[in-house]
């Protein structure tokens, strides 16, 4: 695989360094060669940094995510009235078909989907929300569906930097419907974050108030 390169005939002692993970001795060695080739090498103090001098260095261990885990709440059914106040207040449209669709023979349900980042000692440092609201007869998914994301930090530092992606599709007349959210969690951020996670969860539920996430 060929070296990265920063300019034209120019390799760079920092991009070799991560890029094939090469020791400082095999750098100088690379130095000799490319001198000797009329090849220019341009080192940077950062190629010969440990990966323990870098940023998440700084971060504490009561503060550092050593693991993120998942889970669910279990899918509970909901009132037409509930469901419809929540499909206000998150934007979503209901039309007047959809809200005569919701018939006695119409179950709806609420189910959070979320993701969380812990430290080396299981304490809780972000998490991200992800709960889907929908109604169904058993076959089709009857009423637009939503889903209310947001996300909560618990440790000095970590903040909740809002969305990176979101996105829904199926729903209305269909046996599923789908939907995904990607937040991003900073820790103590100056020009960029000294560690950040990106937590992504996608969830389909069914007509029948069953669901599956990843």
């Amino acid at each position: 695989m060929a070296a990265p390169t920063s300019t034209a005939g120019t390799i760079t002692a920092t991009a070799l360094h991560h890029y094939q993970g090469l020791n400082l001795m095999n750098i100088r060695k690379i130095a000799s060669i490319a001198g000797a080739a009329g090849l220019a090498l341009m080192a940077s103090p950062a190629a010969f940094a440990s990966p323990a001098d870098g940023p998440t260095a700084k971060i504490p261990d009561k503060a550092r995510v050593t693991e993120v885990v998942s889970g669910r709440t279990p899918a509970v059914r909901i009132s037409k009235a509930t469901y419809l106040a929540g499909a206000k207040k998150a934007g979503a449209v209901v039309t007047a078909t959809q809200q005569r669709s919701i018939t006695a023979s119409t179950s709806c349900w609420r189910w959070d989907a979320w993701r969380s980042g812990q430290n080396v000692f299981g304490a809780t440092m972000w998490k991200s929300h992800h709960r889907v609201n929908w109604c169904g007869d058993w076959s089709w998914i009857r009423v637009h569906a939503y889903t209310e994301r947001w996300g909560e930090t618990f440790f000095p530092g970590w903040k909740d930097k809002g969305l990176v992606q979101s996105g829904g599709r199926y729903g209305v007349n269909w046996n599923q419907y789908q939907s995904w959210t990607q937040r991003k969690f900073c820790y103590v951020e100056y020009f960029s974050c000294i560690q950040e996670s990106n937590p992504y969860t996608n969830t389909t539920v069914f007509p029948n108030g069953a669901g599956r996430y990843n």
